[in-house]
């Protein structure tokens, strides 16, 4: 019966419905490339592998070493520098067996830090949901050209999930290409990178402690913490410093609380030297140990008329979606915060453009089948939700949005996505008030993007996605995913879409 009702609802399509034309020269798929991250095993085989370079005679471990940078160092930027950092950060983790001597030797610190370090690849099984957002930088473009942020899910071995970019130019016809002239050009790089997460400073132990109220109960442990602490090392810290002094409950149960605040919060920073399309937001903090999905960007325009660019996203802890923000200014340097609230449940959030009457606007469907929109004076807690769309076709098991709304002079453009039985997805739109974007003023009679026969193969058949589109030059451009493997591009007149939303309510 499904394939009935979307064949029906194509062929409506092809019978004086909205044309939309994709791009097929245009295809962000897999890649080979690989990332480089920190590996130990948290047991007596670490000790091991640090006794036998320990052992190794100078020679041996230059002669190691020499093989190891042979093999990799060419394959990744600053090699050196991120074996440096694991070598310190196994200290830190091993300091309690004091088997690692004050003073040794540089081959053997790299050799170690090397031990400590392996390739993953993550995105050679799948790139999609891509999202796409105006690039802070429109320096340098032809007349009506839009440089693009395009996001995009990477999936790697194991079928882990990473945030990447891809740089784009969407030209005056509404065509797109990669800055460079080719895809291939714009990988030829393999550079794949993650960030540094910056530092816990002594100060925001203090803040955070005052704003529990817990702070005269342990001002005098934080005075004997170092200066600075890995966000995500603040378990261990916390662990060691228990092994130092004999803690009360009531301290227990305060450090615990100022770890579980501070991680549920933490920025990182890419090198200043890597591009965009190097850069990939890689899990930092606990909640995220299972991967990262589905980034919904989105330039946000304060009061004030700054701008930031803001994605939800869903984090993984293994077992659950914990919803999360991003917020960045430039794309360097990030800051990323878990959501909460009573609405803050199941996932696919998209956040407005702008406040609406002084209040954060945000779509959500925390039953799984239906969308919602709700209100917060306060961005990472949100309580309080109104029923905005329900499926308004026979046979659709559950819809959701397909990115943040869009401003437009006729109203909210809001892309939505409709799953049918034997989980066939087709992406569609609605048209909400402008002032009062509770109100509908029209759904489209059917969907703008339907899988097409060649599009129906793949990790996960029969469905088109998207997180995020964006309007130029007088069309809707939209990224959508094919099949959960790979995306291409397509442009709908956007003149059309809002006459055909208005008439159709």
């Amino acid at each position: 019966m499904a394939r009935d009702i979307l064949g029906q609802r194509i062929a409506k399509r092809r019978n004086g419905g909205v044309h939309v034309f994709k791009q097929k020269d245009f295809e962000l798929k897999p890649t080979n490339r690989v990332l480089l991250v920190f590996w130990c095993k948290g047991d007596e085989n670490d000790s091991d592998v640090i006794r036998s370079v320990l052992e190794m005679s100078g020679n041996q471990a230059a002669e190691y070493l020499s093989e190891i940078m042979d093999n990799y160092e060419s394959r990744h930027r600053k090699y050196r520098d991120v074996i440096v950092r694991n070598y310190q950060k196994i200290v830190r983790l091993r300091s309690d067996e004091n088997l690692i001597p004050d003073f040794l030797e540089y081959d053997k610190k790299l050799l170690i830090g090397a031990m400590f370090t392996k390739e993953i690849s993550f995105e050679n099984v799948a790139t999609f949901n891509h999202s796409m957002v105006p690039h802070p930088d429109q320096s340098s473009l032809r007349d009506g050209e839009l440089r693009v942020i395009v996001s995009q899910r990477s999936m790697g071995e194991g079928q882990f999930s990473t945030i990447s970019f891809v740089q784009a130019i969407i030209d005056s016809e509404c065509l797109i290409r990669m800055e460079n002239s080719t895809l291939e050009e714009e990988f030829s790089s393999r550079y794949a990178t993650v960030p540094s997460p910056l530092m816990v400073t002594r100060n925001d132990l203090v803040t955070a402690a005052v704003n529990l109220a817990v702070y005269s109960e342990i001002k005098y442990l934080i005075s004997i913490m170092p200066d600075e602490l890995k966000c995500d090392e603040l378990e261990f810290h916390f662990y060691k410093l228990g092994m130092q002094v004999q803690l009360t409950r009531s301290q227990k149960e305060a450090l615990d609380l100022i770890r579980l605040s501070l991680e549920d919060s933490y920025t990182t920073e890419f090198d200043s030297e890597t591009s965009l399309t190097e850069r990939v937001l890689f899990p930092s903090a606990p909640y995220e140990a299972g991967g990262m999905e589905d980034a919904r960007f989105v330039r946000f325009v304060h009061d004030e008329g700054q701008v930031t660019y803001f994605a939800t996203y869903n984090a993984y802890d293994g077992r659950d979606a914990v919803p999360s923000l991003i917020e960045t200014t430039d794309f360097v340097r990030f800051t990323i915060s878990k959501l909460h609230g009573p609405e803050i449940m199941n996932k696919g959030f998209a956040l407005f453009p702008e406040k609406i009457n002084g209040r954060y606007a945000m779509i959500s469907r925390k039953d799984g089948r239906n969308i919602y929109i709700m209100f917060s004076y306060d961005l990472y807690r949100w309580g309080g939700s109104a029923l905005l769309l329900q499926p308004q076709w026979p046979g659709i098991v559950h819809m959701g949005n397909c990115g943040s709304p869009i401003r437009t002079d006729d109203g909210w453009l809001l892309i939505t996505h409709d799953v049918a039985w034997k989980r066939e997805y087709t992406i569609s739109a609605a048209l909400l008030d402008l002032n009062d974007p509770t109100k509908i003023i029209g759904r489209l009679p059917c969907p703008l993007i339907v899988a097409q026969d060649e599009e129906r193969e793949g990790l996960v058949p029969n469905v088109v996605y998207s997180c995020g589109s964006l309007v130029h030059n007088g069309y809707l451009c939209i990224p959508y995913a094919v099949s959960d493997s790979f995306s291409r591009y397509a442009k709908v007149n956007l003149r059309m879409v809002l006459d055909t939303l208005k008439q159709k309510k």
